[in-house]
């Protein structure tokens, strides 16, 4: 498991940006950590399963590139 030093070492880069305020008090540097290593984790987990659903063999299976007339929107 990863403690909460070893993420702030990871997102020091984050952490530390000069184009944003020093984070001073160092548990909310480990809990900012925390929450960007979270996301990192569920926007991966959420890239996986998109690339999962997605067909491997989707020749022919997607509709013409060009709406037909038929089909406009009135307002």
């Amino acid at each position: 498991m990863t403690t909460r030093q070893q993420l702030v070492e990871k997102w020091a880069p984050v952490l530390n940006h000069e184009g944003s305020a020093p984070i001073k008090d160092q548990y909310r540097k480990e809990v900012t950590a925390v929450l960007l290593e979270n996301q990192e984790r569920e926007m991966r987990k959420q890239a996986e399963a998109l690339f999962e659903a997605a067909p491997t063999n989707a020749v022919g299976s997607y509709p013409e590139s060009r709406p037909s007339e038929e089909h406009h929107l009135c307002f």
